[in-house]
């Protein structure tokens, strides 16, 4: 049987099954328990006896795809006690989890995943990257980095602590540059095709997460404002950047200033990582002296769970930012996992009175009203197309999709495009 959570016994269970799937340190378990679970979204698995076998968390966000704001649930905190594994149990469950997405009116469901061939089985695509620079601190010497004019920059930690700022409304008014490196970072997410929409509660939230990671959030200071942020952790004898934002060279520059000081002060830290969106400009910046190994890094996978709600709010963004003509299509899509996806999508753009449709078509419709279907798809390869992981031309070459009509061809290499998605979260 698989239901939701109501009770307390059940929280302790789902606490139990975290600790027992994963490495995270009891204090960091402990804060996610009390911060950010919610019993009610705690989706599981239990046997005659009532006992919880398998589990997984559907944690809510805000979706920003290309300005358009939707629901979206996280799949975290998805295992199952050892001695029930191999038994289809999760699999039940996680067919549940996308039955329940679709049921609330999601366009789609996205994890961060431990076996990506167990999810890909299930719908599952990567659409979202990160570029990894991965170099030894020694080689910053390699950088000539007195020469750049960072004489007015500052950097500036936004140090946490529970004992004096433990809500928003005390950080905020305690911290001068709260307001200010949340608008920049806010600002810096914006630009991508797909992220999480940031509000000063879940940059709070950001900053309190990092804090029982022992890592710090810093801001770099110009003239009064902020022209950079990235946040710090450490662990074993690594260095990790993430959350990297510049708004210039000379930010850049200074923030490898700090890091370079601070790998000094802390000499057993003799690796650095740096984690930055995908296709940044981070590499033209770096001298051909400089010796790092970049790894391209697949991150955030996510899977369609209401084809119908994608598509309209995919053509009706592509409307919004290009001029179109009036169009009809019809994509034939097959999905095994989730019936409602599976069948003919009918979509008319009407230009003389602007507006978008989109239904869902029977065969016999389809045959009545003498229509064509332009091309089918699978809904392993619609999600990366609609995420802009791949481009029309690109999924038409490889025989990904089956073209049945070129008439809208032009349109779908014009609105199939290579996009850049940016997610850096895990709770």
């Amino acid at each position: 049987m698989i239901k939701y959570g109501l009770s307390s016994l059940e929280k302790q269970t789902a606490k139990e099954l975290w600790l027992h799937c994963f490495s995270d340190s009891l204090e960091y378990t402990n804060y996610y328990f009390e911060n950010i679970f919610s019993i009610s979204k705690f989706l599981f698995f239990i046997d005659e006896n009532n006992k919880i076998l398998s589990g997984l968390n559907e944690n809510s966000y805000i979706h920003n795809f290309n300005g358009t704001l939707k629901p979206i649930s996280f799949i975290v905190g998805a295992g199952t006690f050892k001695e029930y594994r191999n038994l289809g149990i999760f699999s039940q469950l996680l067919i549940q989890s996308l039955k329940n997405s679709f049921s609330r009116d999601e366009n789609e469901i996205f994890l961060i995943p431990a076996v990506p061939d167990l999810y890909k089985k299930f719908g599952f695509q990567f659409t979202h990257f990160l570029e990894k620079y991965n170099f030894k601190s020694i080689e910053l010497n390699n950088i000539s980095l007195e020469t750049i004019d960072c004489h007015d920059f500052q950097v500036i930690p936004l140090e946490f602590s529970l004992t004096k700022l433990n809500n928003l409304n005390s950080f905020y008014e305690n911290f001068q540059y709260f307001e200010k490196s949340f608008n920049f970072y806010k600002e810096s997410i914006s630009k991508f095709n797909s992220t999480l929409l940031e509000t000063k509660e879940t940059f709070f939230k950001f900053l309190h997460e990092l804090y029982f990671e022992t890592g710090t959030f810093y801001t770099i200071i110009s003239k009064n404002q902020v022209v950079g942020v990235f946040s710090l952790n450490i662990s074993k004898n690594i260095i990790d950047i993430n959350n990297f934002f510049f708004q210039n060279k000379n930010s850049f520059f200074k923030t490898f200033s700090f890091i370079n000081s601070f790998s000094k002060l802390n000499p057993q830290y003799e690796e650095i990582n740096i984690t930055v969106p995908l296709h940044s400009n981070l590499e033209s910046l770096l001298k051909e002296s400089f010796i790092y190994n970049k790894t391209i890094s697949p991150f955030i996978m996510m899977r369609i769970t209401n084809v119908k709600l994608s598509l309209y709010d995919f053509f009706n963004n592509f409307i919004k930012t290009n001029h179109t003509d009036s169009f009809e299509i019809v994509i034939q899509v097959k999905d095994n996992f989730l019936f409602q996806n599976t069948g003919y999508f009918h979509i008319i753009y009407n230009l003389e009175n602007p507006s978008l449709n989109i239904n869902k078509i029977t065969i016999d419709h389809l045959k009545e009203q003498q229509l064509k279907i332009d091309f089918s798809s699978s809904i392993e390869t619609l999600t990366p197309l609609l995420y802009g992981v791949e481009d029309f031309t690109t999924v038409l070459k490889e025989e990904k999709i089956n073209l049945i009509s070129s008439h809208n061809l032009v349109l779908f290499q014009n609105s199939f495009i290579k996009k850049t998605n940016y997610i850096h979260k895990h709770v």
